[in-house]
């Protein structure tokens, strides 16, 4: 497992006091994705998201999340979150789960044009799991904080010719 964290960008209070962000979560594995769930929404609101502007929807487990992702998508959220934690059985299926919900949130950021994070965490034993969910490498911050920085840039309309050009001239 990489411990490697990406480089945690700061959020101005202004550009995240705004943004409306919904969270769908597998009731799957529940001391697990409990932890993510709550770590993500601790680092949203400890970045200045208001309380009132999380949206949280709780599923039975990961193959309900892209139905509710979609229907979301929907919606005027700034950006949509899925969470959930699969761990590897006697079978493969953990591994059919993982593509089939990733290839389903891909159609659904292409279709709607609303970022979507993929907080789905699937993983050969319960010891990776636990360890990804954990505080001291979780996960939770790094979902949070991916949700944020695709928010502002879907709310900002950063990828009109005109913000482009002008962020261009910015870094000269």
């Amino acid at each position: 497992m990489s411990t490697d964290k990406p480089t945690s960008p700061s959020f101005a209070k202004e550009d995240v006091r705004t943004l409306r962000l919904a969270i769908a979560a597998s009731q799957f594995n529940p001391e697990l994705a409990n932890q993510l769930l709550k770590s993500s929404c601790r680092s949203l609101m400890a970045a200045g998201v208001p309380k009132g502007n999380i949206g949280v929807i709780r599923v039975p487990g990961a193959n309900e999340l892209p139905y509710v992702i979609h229907q979301l998508s929907q919606e005027a959220w700034s950006g949509l979150m899925a969470i959930g934690v699969v761990v590897a059985g006697q079978t493969q299926h953990h591994h059919l789960i993982g593509n089939t919900i990733t290839d389903a949130f891909q159609r659904t950021v292409i279709e709607s044009k609303t970022p979507v994070i993929n907080g789905v965490i699937v993983t050969e034993n319960r010891e990776q799991a636990a360890a990804r969910c954990h505080p001291e490498i979780g996960r939770g911050p790094e979902f949070a904080s991916a949700l944020l920085s695709m928010a502002i840039l879907h709310e900002k309309s950063a990828f009109s010719p005109k913000s482009l050009l002008q962020g261009s001239n910015e870094r000269n």
